[in-house]
């Protein structure tokens, strides 16, 4: 009985204490902390007794169990377990690191203190500048971590050490009298340093030491094919020695200047893979040997012909300037074999005459190279098969005569290629797969005045070839072949721009093939060729220029297809298409120049479609339309130029509509109108009244019903003598 009340007891003892708060915010510094009682444990052998303690083993255990935070600790908490097998916490004690001068916030370097109290609490993570960490302690770097540890210039890093470096790579370890010999500075001699001596001398070993002897440079030569000649042999005397043709691989042109002190500058010029380090024989005596700079330069003392020689390993050779062109008159060699590229070299060299020379075997392009090199004659050598570019190449080369050679498979640039070269004869060659560009030399809006690829080529016979069905530009390809006949091949697929690509082959016959979906600029793509029949094909909707591409096809039939709402440009488009018959169709609302659009289509019929509200410039839009019929539709408020429009659109009837104050030009807008039947006035007005703003309206109404010309005065075409 008396274990069960002291049980009992101390169930509610323990109940008491537990049921206290256990734990509060550190952060809040005046909250009292809750106290834990100590609790009272029995040991296993104490015994019953009444309700007495009167067994002398039987003792409670009653040790306070502290738990400390980290809001009462400086350094900490950690746990312990105490005597009555509770598990407690209580500060940690660390003061090894502050006996060394170091505070708990900062390690040693080695991050070692007496009692390790700073490894536990502080790991290190990193080090400061020049040290590592390494195995969790910093170390100094070594100049295998840190190359800054080693003075660049002179020293180089070995096994974590900087050593000195030797004078291979140290080249200003050695002084002016010194030559590095494998790796060591010793005295220079004409043995280890041949520039020691000149071109006449030799370097011999004499009594033990090199020395530069004179040696002469020639020798007595006979039985020479080109003849011979005498020079000096570089130690006072003479020699007679054969002349010496040209070296076999080299770059020869003549240079004439007409006074003295002209200055040659020669447009050397880097090229990937290709290391220069060339010669230059001036043609004057002078020779630059071993050249590894580029735009060398050379004076001529006096007027004359200089053949300049350029031998060695050369990529690339640029644009002759404006000034110095002019005195290069001759090409002799071209074969030098290092050479890539030819970049508008003699561009402009009106004065070159004679025959172009091989071409470097390795050659890749050569754009604008002989461009209105007009007086060179002959034919072209053999393409290069590695040419991938040859835009401009012969552009205006206009004396070159013969058939185009075989064009190299990989050619993707031929864009001016061969144009205006008059003098070229025979069939277009196969065109290269490769090729995407074939249009115009000159780019903008006037991309096909001189002509494509081989405009102008009058020359030129026979069919046109397959066309590449990668090609995408085609400004003015064949422009003016007017000797090529036959059909017109099927056009690639992916053909984007071919602004007067045909333009003027009056001798193509056969329908208009398939238009490409992907064509926007047709702008005179078919102008002149007279010869095509048929019916025009569907136009793309993607066409935006269609500026006189069908200009003069006088032979096309059928009716005019839909026009592309995309259109942004249809002057001229069908002008003297008098062969096309039916109705005009729906005119894209977005245009704004319709000038001569359907002008002399004297074989369509139907009524005129609305005009497109945005219109300015209607001029000669209708003109000679004899057969359409109906009414005129509404004027757009804006159009400023109507000269023309309705010349001779003799099947019109009903009255002239009300016209805009906009006009400005109204010459023979309504000349030969003659089933028209009268004038719609503008608040009881006449045209000649209310056109305040007409500059130009002389025969506006000439040879019109007379009907319409009574009101009108004579100055503008009409009847009416009274009218002012």
């Amino acid at each position: 009985m008396k274990k069960l009340f002291l049980l009992l007891f101390s169930l509610f003892w323990s109940f008491s204490a537990s049921s206290a708060p256990l734990s509060f915010d550190i952060h809040t510094p005046n909250e009292p902390k809750s106290m834990q009682v100590a609790k009272v444990y029995f040991l296993p052998d104490w015994r019953d007794k009444g309700m007495f303690w009167d067994g002398a083993d039987e003792k409670p255990c009653t040790e306070v169990c502290p738990q400390k935070t980290d809001y009462d600790c400086k350094y900490g908490t950690e746990s312990y377990v105490n005597g009555c097998g509770l598990t407690c916490s209580r500060c940690v004690e660390c003061s090894g690191c502050e006996e060394q001068g170091y505070t708990l916030s900062e390690c040693p370097v080695n991050g070692i203190c007496l009692n390790d109290c700073c490894n536990k609490l502080y790991k290190i993570t990193d080090c400061n500048s020049g040290y590592v960490l390494e195995n969790g302690a910093c170390r100094a770097e070594n100049c295998t971590e840190n190359a800054s540890l080693c003075d660049s210039t002179t020293e180089k890093c070995g096994n974590g050490q900087c050593v000195e470096k030797d004078c291979t790579e140290y080249p200003d370890k050695c002084g002016s009298n010194q030559v590095c010999v494998n790796g060591e500075c010793i005295a220079k001699d004409c043995n280890n340093t041949p520039s020691l001596c000149t071109a006449t001398e030799k370097c011999l070993l004499q009594d033990g030491v090199y020395k530069c002897v004179c040696s002469p440079t020639c020798t007595d030569e006979s039985d020479c094919s080109n003849g011979t000649e005498t020079i000096a042999n570089g130690c006072g005397g003479e020699c007679t020695v054969c002349k010496k043709g040209p070296p076999a691989e080299a770059v020869i042109f003549t240079f004439s200047p007409d006074t003295a002190n002209v200055t040659l500058t020669l447009p050397t010029a880097s090229y990937s893979g290709i290391t220069a380090d060339y010669t230059v024989d001036w043609g004057d005596g002078t020779v630059d040997k071993n050249l590894t700079t580029l735009k060398p330069t050379h004076t001529y003392a006096e007027a004359g012909s200089y053949d300049v020689t350029i031998t060695g390993s050369l990529g690339k050779l640029g644009q002759i300037s404006s000034s110095n062109i002019k005195y290069v008159t001759q090409i002799k060699q071209l074969n030098l074999s290092s050479i890539r590229n030819f970049a508008a070299t003699f561009e402009g060299g009106t004065n070159i005459r004679g025959n172009i020379p091989e071409l470097p075997l390795n050659l890749e392009s050569a754009g604008d190279m002989f461009y209105e090199c007009k007086n060179l004659t002959g034919r072209i050598p053999k393409f290069p098969p590695k040419l991938s570019n040859g835009s401009g190449m012969f552009y205006k080369c206009s004396g070159l005569s013969g058939s185009i050679p075989e064009l190299p498979a990989g050619l993707t640039d031929g864009d001016g290629m061969f144009t205006d070269c008059a003098g070229l004869t025979g069939n277009i060659p196969v065109l290269p797969k490769t090729l995407r560009d074939a249009s115009s030399r000159d780019s903008g809006t006037s991309r096909s005045s001189f002509g494509g690829m081989f405009g102008g080529c009058r020359g030129l016979t026979g069919n046109i070839p397959q066309l590449p069905e990668g090609l995408l530009y085609a400004d003015g390809m064949f422009k003016s072949c007017t000797g090529l006949t036959g059909s017109i091949p099927q056009l690639p697929t992916k053909l984007q721009y071919a602004k007067g690509m045909f333009e003027y082959c009056s001798n193509l016959t056969g329908n208009i093939p398939e238009l490409p979906a992907s064509l926007t600029d047709g702008s005179m793509m078919f102008s002149g060729c007279s010869g095509l029949t048929g019916s025009i094909p569907e136009l793309p909707a993607t066409l935006k220029r269609g500026y006189s591409m069908f200009e003069y096809c006088s032979s096309l039939t059928g009716n005019i297809p839909e026009l592309p709402a995309s259109l942004e440009d249809v002057a001229r488009m069908f002008f003297d298409c008098r062969g096309l018959t039916g109705n005009i169709p729906k005119i894209p609302a977005s245009l704004t120049d319709t000038w001569g659009l359907f002008h002399g289509c004297s074989n369509l019929t139907g009524t005129i479609p609305e005009l497109p509200a945005g219109l300015t410039d209607g001029s000669s839009m209708f003109s000679g339309c004899s057969k359409l019929t109906g009414t005129i539709p509404e004027l757009p408020a804006g159009l400023t130029d109507g000269g023309g429009m309705f010349e001779e659109c003799s099947g019109l009837t009903g009255n002239i509509p009300a016209l805009p104050v906009s006009l400005v030009a109204v010459n023979v807008m309504f000349k030969g109108c003659r089933s028209l039947t009268g004038v719609t006035t503008v608040n009881g007005q006449y045209p000649y009244q209310y056109l305040i703003n007409a500059k130009t309206h002389g025969w506006m109404v000439d040879d019109a019903s007379e009907a319409v010309r009574q009101h009108f005065p004579t100055s503008w075409g009409g009847t009416c003598t009274t009218c002012q």
